[in-house]
């Protein structure tokens, strides 16, 4: 079903406003992909080197590999798909004379 799909029709807010359990189904799927991962030989070089240095690992990787591997200063720059958090959304809503906005809050939902 997935392969049907494009991924940036799924990981975008829009998407989860559209059909939030399809993206979410998608997300499991992708989850459950990341789990039976393994760590590779450069992920384990790079937690051995914080014995010795002061090592910032800066990844675009969503898949918790760095962390798994030992690594403990890790920057996510698109975060972890292990982690989910909903985002706190602020909606505007002004009336045609910018008198009246409310403000909608989207409590963060953290699941790991």
């Amino acid at each position: 079903m997935w392969s049907k799909l494009k991924p940036e029709e799924l990981a975008s807010f829009s998407a989860f406003m559209k059909n939030p359990d399809m993206v979410w189904e998608w997300y499991q799927y992708r989850r459950e992909i990341v789990e039976k991962a393994k760590p590779n030989k450069g992920h384990l070089a790079i937690a051995e080197f914080e014995k010795f240095y002061d090592v910032n690992v800066v990844t675009q990787n969503v898949d918790d590999l760095h962390a798994r591997a030992g690594s403990t200063n890790i920057d996510e720059l698109h975060g972890s798909i292990v982690r989910n958090f909903a985002l706190i959304v602020i909606l505007f809503i002004i009336t045609k004379n910018l008198s009246l906005i409310k403000k909608f809050h989207v409590v963060q939902n953290v699941m790991e």
